[in-house]
């Protein structure tokens, strides 16, 4: 959702909810001690960015209608409204099956939006044959690109890069595993400690 888009979500969330309206406009704009009408705002904003405009909206109508429980105090409406959308989009991506056998749109974090990597200590260790010494064998898990991995996505979660990054397989901390880290980070040009 963009920041305009974001305001004509906030336009129709008003349109329903009434008294929003006069909780946003005895907000101050200036205040040294008190949280600003702007600061409170680019708070929802930044909850919602995230989500798609339209599901947003839909989940705004799901609350007025009483379809989903209205929150205690309008603080709390971009979390229901985030929680709603996340909801939404969860039960559209469900799981499909092949021949019995489950299947992913995103092969690299099987939709769950998250991708366990190696992390960079054990990447340094890789590289200077440390590997396997105490502290050496960790992991760390960044989004995905794919759009699972799109909600994970914030300011401090990183995003996966192969070019930079090594991820599991299914036997984590195998000798397999620690010999493709070591592999990597023997190839790689773009890899640095």
């Amino acid at each position: 959702m963009t920041e305009p888009e974001f305001q004509g979500w906030l336009k129709h969330h008003r349109a329903r909810f009434t008294g929003l309206s006069k909780w946003i406009a005895a907000m101050p704009e200036y205040s040294e001690s008190e949280p600003t009408r702007q600061e409170v705002l680019r708070g929802w904003y930044y909850a919602l960015k995230d989500c798609d405009v339209q599901t947003a909206k839909d989940a705004s109508d799901a609350i007025h209608r009483g379809e989903e429980a209205e929150p205690r105090g309008y603080d709390r409406h971009p979390a229901a409204i985030r929680a709603i959308a996340n909801r939404k989009r969860d039960a559209e991506s469900h799981q499909c099956y092949s021949d019995n056998q489950q299947t992913f749109r995103c092969h690299q974090c099987q939709d769950d939006g998250w991708v366990t990597v190696w992390h960079p200590i054990s990447m340094k260790a890789a590289q200077t044959s440390k590997l396997g010494d105490p502290g050496t064998i960790t992991t760390i898990a960044v989004a995905c690109t794919c759009p699972a991995g799109d909600s994970h996505a914030t300011a401090r979660a990183k995003r996966f890069n192969p070019s930079s990054m090594v991820p599991l397989g299914g036997y984590r901390y195998s000798a397999e595993e620690q010999d493709k880290l070591t592999e990597f980070v023997g190839q790689s040009m773009v890899w640095q400690p």
